[in-house]
């Protein structure tokens, strides 16, 4: 993978790692949950090119890889996405996408409006580790784009970081 350029891969060498771009700007800033203030969505822009950074190498046994934690949001226009509705979209829109496994948790958020008011709300949080290629991020953004869809979600926040994994 070293050595091809940006312009025709989503990984390319740099500073002793690789590089993985989404090329997705907008995506990255869209991505930021409901009610994060405008400073905080242009700060995570600016500490961040649309590129994660993963190991050059990881050690014997190891594999260089993408760590996603996304967050979903339960409130809904009509009240809160359910348990077995979360379920159904695990089975009918991740599991088809990342079938090698994923984890999700309920977890408790909460974010500051535009307004200044404390809105606490129950979410989903979705861990994948993946290899970064341009499939993945398809399939990242295609879950992203569906539950914002299916649940009338303003935004879903996505946290990437670079890995090591080994089984």
């Amino acid at each position: 993978m070293p050595g091809r350029s940006a312009r025709n891969s989503r990984w390319f060498e740099c500073g002793g790692g690789e590089h993985v771009c989404s090329g997705h700007a907008r995506d990255f800033t869209g991505a930021i949950v409901r009610g994060f203030s405008l400073n905080a969505m242009l700060m995570a822009a600016s500490l961040s090119s649309g590129c994660v950074h993963t190991p050059a190498t990881c050690g014997e046994g190891r594999q260089p890889s993408v760590v996603e934690h996304i967050y979903f949001g339960a409130a809904t226009p009509d009240g809160e996405v359910t348990a077995e509705q979360w379920t159904a979209f695990l089975n009918d829109t991740v599991t088809p996408r990342f079938p090698g496994g994923l984890t999700s948790w309920q977890a408790d958020g909460q974010w500051r409006s535009t307004d200044g008011s404390l809105t606490r709300e129950s979410s989903r949080l979705l861990n994948l580790i993946h290899p970064g290629d341009a499939r993945s991020e398809s399939s990242v953004l295609a879950i992203i784009d569906a539950y914002k869809t299916r649940y009338r979600q303003e935004a879903v926040m996505r946290v990437t970081a670079p890995g090591c994994v080994s089984f």
